[in-house]
């Protein structure tokens, strides 16, 4: 599978019908990225559209510097299958059996764990937990005038969905996915197709992050035997160093399997399967 690149020579003529394409947007607090991906040739290369990233900066500011990429680009408001994904540290779950008899309000649960949250709570279903989160004062307003018709996605929910599609009921093994970046750590866990934990953690050093599984398995491994711990990563030093230091408190411990499309895209995880899903391991 071709990784994406930019610029491609297309006529007006490939892009007539925009139902025949998929657009993926990807934005985090210091940037944004936005392809486009055919609907239906695998073959055919991705298309960046944009790739901006900026400094850190306070909310209006980010705000402004996300609405300025989006209206220097007016293809991105063209009529297209559009999924927006904000990565985010700042995310809670709630069992979907919660939301349908209407026990519990999503805001009322996502402000008892986040008590400072200012923004708009924001829901992602994966089908089995909903993920509520946050992400910019007005960022949910700003998509719905301007991308009315997007599905509003969390990375960390594309991660549950992806990792629950791939999980068998049957399966009672604890197995635990990690994604580092830059800082910060997805963390995964499931047993039995089941979410059991999903969360960011912040991380430094390959011994904090191996620290970060160690908490998972004391909280919900009874036994280490059957335990799986996959890691994935933008330094492979690190992801090394976690595989190394958790290898013997775990069954196995080896790197993320993923298909070879989303292993060399250099995209984010959660935009990488999201563009390669109907791909094979």
């Amino acid at each position: 599978m071709a990784e994406p690149s930019s610029p491609i020579i297309l006529t007006p003529a490939d892009f007539a019908d925009t139902g025949q394409w998929r657009l993926l947007i990807y934005i985090t607090h210091t940037g944004m990225r936005a392809l486009l991906r055919h609907a239906t040739d695998r073959e055919r290369p991705l298309l960046q559209l944009l790739h901006e990233e900026w400094e850190p900066a306070s909310a209006e500011v980010q705000m402004s510097k996300i609405e300025n990429t989006v209206y220097a680009h007016p293809s991105l408001l063209d009529d297209y299958a559009t999924e927006v994904v904000v990565e985010t540290p700042r995310v809670a779950w709630m069992p979907d059996t919660f939301l349908a008899d209407g026990t519990f309000g999503e805001e009322s649960v996502y402000h008892t764990v986040f008590a400072d949250a200012e923004g708009d709570v924001l829901t992602d279903r994966t089908g089995e937990a909903t993920a509520l989160y946050e992400f910019l004062p007005e960022f949910d307003s700003f998509m719905a005038r301007t991308l009315p018709g997007a599905r509003l996605r969390c990375h960390l929910g594309v991660l549950v969905e992806r990792f629950l599609h791939d999980s068998a009921p049957g399966d009672t093994t604890l197995r635990i996915y990690m994604d580092m970046r830059d800082g910060e750590a997805d963390l995964v866990a499931l047993r039995s197709g089941r979410l059991v934990s999903a969360s960011v953690q912040p991380w430094h050093t390959a011994e904090e992050a191996a620290y970060r599984i160690f908490h998972l398995l004391n909280a919900y491994a009874t036994d280490r035997t059957d335990v799986k711990v996959s890691v994935n990563g933008t330094d492979p030093v690190s992801v090394d160093g976690v595989l190394s230091l958790t290898a013997g408190f775990c069954r196995e411990a080896k790197p993320m399997q993923l298909s070879d499309g989303a292993r060399r895209s250099g995209l984010p995880l959660s935009a990488a399967l999201l563009v390669y899903k109907q791909d094979t391991i």
